[in-house]
């Protein structure tokens, strides 16, 4: 019963070790020195799919996410836009 506890306990922190490695934000260091600048990004637009989940089934909901689709792109293009001119 200990040693499930404790490979429970590793397994959980060898986890969040991972996640925190993961979920920090990073750059490459040459661009960070600026070596290295970005000169141009593609942008490719959100693809939304929403699904309802019900006894008979996945049902695709076509037109809210079409409607959610336009959504996130304004949104994404307004924070862009922000972050370019600031």
């Amino acid at each position: 019963m200990q040693r499930r506890i404790a490979t429970v306990f590793i397994s959980l922190i060898s986890c969040v070790r991972a996640y925190e490695r993961l979920a920090r934000p990073g750059a490459s260091p040459q661009l960070k020195s600026g070596e290295k600048a970005i000169r141009s990004v593609l942008v490719v637009p959100p693809k939304v799919e929403i699904v309802k989940q019900s006894v008979k089934g996945a049902e695709g909901m076509i037109k809210e996410s079409e409607d959610l689709e336009a959504v996130v792109l304004k949104l994404v293009t307004k924070v862009l836009e922000e972050k370019r001119s600031s």
